[in-house]
């Protein structure tokens, strides 16, 4: 890539740190992060190649696919030995990108990224088929996949029609027993992974967990709203654990683990950003008290 003149008087490392607490020149390329990365072979540069590029403020990184081929799982972020948040680094660089002006490099992604928060604006949550559809639409391949639609359909692993959700205004408080953990299925156990869904109720029931869904839950966001708007990406999350909070209830198990990524991330980012927070609690019209824990899965459910 060709290292383009910088007209921007922040530097990309500045940028980074305000916007993830992240100081790019801790790290000394110890290569951790690439070698642990499960999508690397499809990156133009590596991880590590990332952050020298932002030590040297070449904004050609910005025409980089690697910040869009990052899938979010958050494995460089925790085998870094400098604790940098890689994950968050990648997300900004998105960010940076749109608000620069600048095609980006994988256009796909981002038609996905679009399109996936209209839907979840719209309807409260995903809506896969809808989704599946306008994909193919916008890009131009209105039959891509139809085959393993159809036996989707005949397993019932596809929700034909869309469900309207939009959080409650108000919340009824619960008797919940002692055994009770608030439910947070997610979209995609209510559809492609009900499998997950009816197994994971059915352990639980064979461990005497009473598991209580909470009313009016919306689509937690995942990687689209954390990568487009950092505001976004915690109402998504703030809203629902807010629900649990205004049930009563103090801990809640999200069976996906994207959805316990983001919950366990919006409660850390409410704590530490309270200039986003403010701005949330007068979108949701209440101000959470960080009381909830977020769960995954059932080992930490019984712990609990």
């Amino acid at each position: 890539m060709a290292t383009r003149v910088r007209t921007e008087s922040e530097t990309l490392a500045a940028i980074v740190e305000r916007q993830t607490g992240s100081n790019t020149f801790l790290c000394y390329q110890c290569v951790r992060c690439s070698s642990g990365c499960p999508v690397a072979e499809h990156m133009d540069l590596m991880p590590n190649q990332v952050m020298r590029a932002i030590q040297f403020d070449d904004v050609s990184v910005l025409e980089a696919n690697t910040p869009w081929i990052c899938a979010a799982c958050e494995t460089c972020t925790t085998r870094c030995p400098q604790g940098l948040d890689i994950a968050a680094v990648m997300d900004v660089l998105r960010m940076e990108t749109r608000r620069r002006g600048l095609k980006p490099p994988v256009r796909e992604v981002e038609l996905f990224t679009k399109t996936f928060l209209t839907v979840i604006g719209a309807l409260g949550r995903l809506y896969e088929a809808g989704m599946m559809a306008a994909m193919n639409m916008i890009t131009l391949r209105p039959l891509k996949d139809m085959d393993l639609g159809a036996r989707m359909i005949l397993k019932r692993k596809i929700r034909l029609l869309p469900e309207f959700v939009r959080p409650p205004r108000r919340v009824t408080p619960v008797d919940a027993p002692a055994n009770a953990v608030a439910y947070y299925p997610g979209c995609s156990l209510e559809s492609t992974a009900t499998e997950y869904d009816h197994t994971f109720k059915a352990v639980c029931k064979a461990l005497d967990i009473e598991l209580i869904e909470p009313p009016g839950w919306v689509c937690c966001g995942s990687t689209p709203a954390h990568t487009t708007d950092p505001a976004l990406a915690l109402y998504y999350a703030a809203v629902n654990l807010a629900i649990v909070e205004r049930m009563g209830m103090d801990r809640m198990v999200a069976p996906c683990l994207g959805c316990y990524q983001r919950f366990r991330a919006g409660a850390y980012e409410w704590e530490h950003r309270p200039d986003l927070a403010a701005g949330v609690s007068e979108k949701m019209g209440y101000e959470y008290r960080g009381t909830v824990e977020a769960l995954q899965g059932l080992k930490a459910a019984c712990a609990s």
